[in-house]
């Protein structure tokens, strides 16, 4: 008979964290099993100081806590709490993954944030039961809303094909996937 070996769910959210910062060379994810602690090299002051913001400093998963750490690399560190629109703009840097951040005034005097990811599948290795072939396909913007706190007014989109119709501002970008979590 077949043994069947599965990841507990803080073993796929670093996958999910691993995938989303893959292609960006100044961030690695690095899982320590022992400590159940996520660690984030960031090489730029500006991107960690904005990643320690919109990730959480623990993820729950039921009586399981994992603590997320951003270690700011040859840098002196920072903790500046910035506007919503610096903290986007500077965890998203250089992502090879983001085409684009965009910003719209909305109601009340609010400005509203949409960071439009490439629009290509993700694929990741996931060993749960719910894929036969251990993989899982998804959109970044899917990731993004999963690993991040949630920040009034900052909303995740993958960007599409210009036949799609147009948000003021904003290009194309699917009106569906707007959301947030």
């Amino acid at each position: 008979m077949a043994k069947i070996s599965l990841s507990p769910p803080w073993v796929e959210y670093y996958r999910k964290v691993n995938e989303m910062f893959r292609r960006d060379r100044e961030v690695r994810a690095v899982y320590d099993e022992d400590k159940n602690k996520l660690s984030l090299y960031v090489d730029d002051e500006a991107k960690a100081s904005a990643l320690s913001q919109l990730l959480p400093a623990t993820k729950e998963f039921g009586t399981v806590v994992m603590e997320i750490e951003i270690v700011p690399c040859n840098t002196k560190g920072s903790s500046l709490r910035r506007t919503n629109n610096i903290i986007i703009e500077d965890a998203f840097a250089r992502n090879p993954a983001v085409n684009n951040i965009k910003t719209v005034s909305g109601i009340f005097g609010y400005d509203l944030y949409y960071v439009i990811f490439e629009n290509s599948v993700v694929q990741y290795f996931v060993d749960n039961l719910g894929d036969y072939n251990g993989m899982r396909s998804t959109l970044y913007e899917n990731i993004a809303r999963d690993i991040f706190e949630d920040v009034n007014g900052v909303f995740y989109c993958t960007d599409t094909p210009p036949s799609n119709f147009t948000i003021s501002g904003l290009g194309s970008c699917s009106i569906m996937s707007t959301s947030t979590k």
